[in-house]
């Protein structure tokens, strides 16, 4: 399978697993509705802005960005509460959120791994409180993400069904 079809039929595989884990901590949601409310269309466009750019990358391009993008990912992890830190300075926090959750948007909808952890990181410049309320949002936002995302990568054909059940 070439590797843009398997990525595109990961990305159709991960999100009914996305509604367990938004359902799950759905208790968690109400302190995060004002964020949710700011993030979501960002979140969307960008996932579809991802999506659509996987749609134009041929498989080779596509094998020679992965390992970037995977190192990308770990780095900003491993650098995550500097980063933080440094974020939390920032003036208007809530719109550089914006502008990156954009960007862990486009990467989810292009990629996926490590996204979650992009985003918990996002989500540490607007919503500091809790773990647990952080990573509910994080998941109705990658819920988002994914759902989004396949839905244009199902149009384009790009998924294949059988691999994308077992995987779900």
């Amino acid at each position: 399978m070439p590797s843009v079809v398997a990525s595109a039929t990961n990305t159709a595989a991960q999100w009914p697993g996305g509604i367990a884990g938004a359902w799950g901590l759905r208790e968690r949601l109400p302190s995060a509705k004002d964020n949710l409310r700011l993030l979501f269309l960002p979140t969307l466009f960008g996932a579809l802005l991802g999506a659509w750019a996987l749609t134009l990358t041929d498989a080779k391009l596509f094998d020679q960005l992965v390992p970037g993008l995977i190192l990308v990912a770990t780095v900003i992890l491993a650098l995550k509460p500097q980063l933080s830190a440094w974020c939390r300075n920032l003036p208007r926090a809530a719109l550089w959120a914006v502008l990156v959750q954009f960007l862990v948007a486009v990467y989810g909808g292009y990629f996926g791994a490590g996204m979650g952890i992009l985003m918990l990181a996002v989500l540490g410049l607007i919503h500091p409180g809790d773990l647990h309320d952080a990573n509910a949002l994080k998941n109705v936002l990658g819920l988002l993400i994914n759902f989004s995302a396949a839905v244009l990568l199902v149009v384009q054909g790009l998924v294949r069904w059988e691999p994308a059940l077992a995987l779900a």
